[in-house]
């Protein structure tokens, strides 16, 4: 079972990555965040950590606070701009965003993008930074074509639906399943009750399998071999 990017905030979570087995990509936004990430998350075998400056913290910490927690991971992320659910100013949004993307360039590695009304301007960004993308939760019903040509991955959100943009115009060889972690699904489920974590990994490989028609258990498959292509850097 594949997670392309899940925030982990408690032992039961990470006790439960690891008895189930799951392929994460586990991210931390901030210093303390990222310390706690590889301290909750060091003896999960099956996680990979993914470390950046989340817009959200742009303007509370820099991106050289990060550099020890980015040194020992292999995906540089969540990075990206928000002027939805963020009040920080969209240019140090920017300024720390582009450092990350010349960072993760030099240094060859695969970054996960956080999009949230800036859409376009972030296709702009990352063309000057060519790359290995994934674009996380990808919900704007604009653009993907664009972020396609760009060879960007895509993941299915919580409760994705038949309609998704990413189901309708992403390549198969290009999808990935999340979660985001277990708030995020009971706040896409629009509830406060306990997540069902691996349930929801599994409705997404199943929306996998009826967009594509593939056989049963198959989704699983096709997410897991495009996850490793992913933090290979391979471009598809």
């Amino acid at each position: 079972m594949i997670d392309a990017h899940c925030h982990v905030h408690s032992h039961a979570f990470a006790r439960l990555l690891a008895a189930a087995g799951v392929s994460a990509v586990v991210c931390g936004t901030d210093p303390d965040d990222a310390a706690r990430t590889e301290r909750l998350t060091r003896n999960c075998p099956t996680v990979c950590c993914s470390f950046g400056l989340h817009p959200w913290k742009a303007d509370r910490f820099r991106v050289e606070d990060m550099l020890p927690f980015i040194g020992r991971c292999r995906v540089l992320g969540e990075i990206g701009l928000d002027s939805v659910w963020c009040d920080v100013p969209l240019c140090v949004q920017e300024r720390v965003f582009i450092d990350q993307l010349a960072l993760a360039a030099r240094r060859n590695m695969p970054v996960i993008l956080h999009t949230k009304g800036q859409e376009r301007r972030i296709l702009e960004l990352i063309g000057q930074f060519p790359n290995t993308y994934l674009v996380h939760w990808y919900s704007c019903p604009k653009d993907i074509d664009r972020y396609v040509a760009l060879g960007c991955y895509f993941t299915l959100g919580p409760f994705s639906r038949e309609d998704d943009p990413v189901l309708r115009h992403a390549p198969l060889n290009r999808i990935l399943t999340e979660s985001d972690g277990p708030d995020a699904i009971s706040w896409a489920a629009g509830t406060t009750q306990r997540a069902d974590y691996l349930g929801t990994l599994r409705r997404s490989e199943k929306l996998i399998e009826r967009r594509w028609g593939l056989p049963s258990g198959q989704g699983g498959m096709v997410a897991a071999a495009n996850l490793n292509c992913f933090l290979n850097g391979e471009k598809r």
